[in-house]
């Protein structure tokens, strides 16, 4: 990948905002700094519930979401997006 490329995909998604939704606090760490490297905005969760107020509050152009979190489990949550009677 040539330098103009790369510096072209990184303006690219600079404007984008990212929630990352994980219960262990260490993954949450290395995820926000990794992707804020790339993204202008990083925003962390550590529950469906913390994650569904985040998201009712902003646009989040790509969430990573922990499948296996206390409670309610991401999977559920992302099918309830289009879903309100889910929600």
């Amino acid at each position: 990948m040539s330098t103009q490329s790369h510096i072209s995909t990184n303006q690219q998604y600079n404007a984008f905002s990212v929630l990352v939704v994980d219960d262990e606090l260490g993954m949450q760490a290395i995820l926000k700094k990794a992707l804020g490297k790339l993204f202008s905005h990083v925003d962390t969760a550590g529950s469906i519930e913390e994650a569904e107020q985040l998201r009712n509050s902003r646009h989040y152009d790509l969430i990573l979401l922990d499948i296996n979190l206390p409670g309610r489990s991401g999977i559920e949550w992302e099918e309830a997006f289009e879903d309100d009677e889910k929600r």
